[in-house]
C-alpha cells in the first residue's frame, strides 16, 4: 500500500490559504467603491478575481490524500473516503512545479460520471514517482489500457463545481453590499470577480483529452469521432503509461507536462527528463 498525501504545514493549510484570499476578494471591493470610488472598485475587484482564481488553479486541492490499495484506490477528502476499483481509474497526471511542489491528478469514472481528484505535496518527488508507478500496475493488471481520458468541461463534474461557486461569490459579495447600502455596485463587484475568477479555475479543464490506442499506436478522438494519429504524448500522462522506465530530473528546465518516454510512437527518440511545470 503506497500513500501521496497533502503532510507539510503549506500543503494542510492550501484550504485555509484559499479561503481566505476568497473573502478577500469578495469583501474587499464594496469598501474600496465607497472609499476610492467605482473605477479604483472595478480594478481592484478584477485584480482580486484574478488572485482568487490563480489560487484556484495551483494552490487548492480536492483530495487529503490518494492511497494504492491491491483492490482500490482510495480517495480522501474532507470526513468522507471514496474507494475506486483499478477498471474505473483513467489516468493519473504527474506535475513537478516550482518551489517543489509535487501535483498529482487522478481522472476517474463514477455511475455519475467522470470525476477528477487532485492533491499535492512539496519535496515528494520521489514518492510521487513511485506512486503513480505502483498505481499504473495496479491499474494494469484490472484492466488493460487501451483508453485515456481526462475530466473535461464537458464532464458534469467540472462545470458543477464552476456553477455551484459562483453563486455563492456573488453572494457573498452582496451580503457586503447590504451592510455598507450599496448593494447594486457590490452585486456589479461580486458577479466581475467571480467571473474572472471562474474562467482561471477552468483552465485545467479547457482541453478535452481521449486517447485511444490501436495496434501499439496511440490516437486522439476528434470531436467528429474521427482518429488523429499522435506524435507525442501528454508528458503529465507519460508517467502513467509507462511507470517502469526510470526517471530523471533537471532541475533547471521549465515545462507545462511531466516528461518522460516514447511509448511506442514512433517518434525520434527524447531525452527521458522531467520537467518542471511553469504553469
Amino acid at each position: 500500500m503506497l500513500e501521496f498525501a497533502a503532510r507539510t504545514a503549506g500543503a494542510r493549510s492550501s484550504f485555509l490559504a484559499v479561503s481566505l484570499v476568497r473573502v478577500v476578494a469578495y469583501c474587499l471591493p464594496a469598501l474600496v467603491w465607497e472609499q476610492q470610488g467605482p473605477l479604483c472598485a472595478t480594478a481592484f475587484a478584477l485584480f482580486l478575481g484574478l488572485v482568487d482564481g490563480l489560487f484556484r488553479w495551483r494552490v487548492a486541492r480536492t483530495a487529503r490524500s490518494i492511497v494504492a490499495e491491491t483492490d482500490a484506490l482510495a480517495i480522501s477528502s474532507g470526513l468522507e473516503t471514496a474507494r475506486v476499483a483499478w477498471s474505473n481509474v483513467l489516468a493519473i497526471e504527474v506535475w513537478h512545479r516550482l518551489n517543489r511542489v509535487d501535483y498529482c491528478a487522478v481522472h476517474y469514472r463514477t455511475t455519475a460520471g467522470n470525476e477528477v481528484a487532485t492533491c499535492w505535496e512539496q519535496g515528494r518527488r520521489e514518492e510521487l514517482l513511485l506512486f503513480v508507478r505502483k498505481c499504473a500496475a495496479l491499474a494494469k493488471a484490472a484492466r488493460p489500457r487501451r483508453t485515456i481520458v481526462r475530466v473535461n468541461l464537458g464532464d458534469r463534474a467540472a462545470y458543477l463545481a464552476l456553477l455551484r461557486r459562483l453563486p455563492l461569490d456573488v453572494a457573498l459579495a452582496v451580503l457586503v453590499g447590504v451592510l455598507c447600502g450599496i448593494v447594486g455596485p457590490a452585486l456589479w463587484l461580486g458577479a466581475a470577480t467571480g467571473l474572472l475568477s471562474a474562467s482561471l479555475a477552468a483552465t485545467p479543464y479547457l482541453h478535452c483529452t481521449a486517447l485511444v490506442r490501436r495496434d501499439g499506436v496511440w490516437w486522439r478522438r476528434r470531436k467528429n469521432g474521427k482518429l488523429e494519429r499522435l506524435r507525442s504524448l501528454p508528458r503529465s500522462l507519460r508517467l502513467w503509461l509507462d511507470p517502469t522506465r526510470p526517471k530523471r530530473f533537471h532541475p533547471k528546465t521549465k515545462s507545462r507536462l511531466f516528461a518522460g518516454s516514447h511509448l511506442a510512437l514512433r517518434t525520434r527518440a527524447e531525452p527521458d527528463v522531467t520537467h518542471y511545470d511553469s504553469r
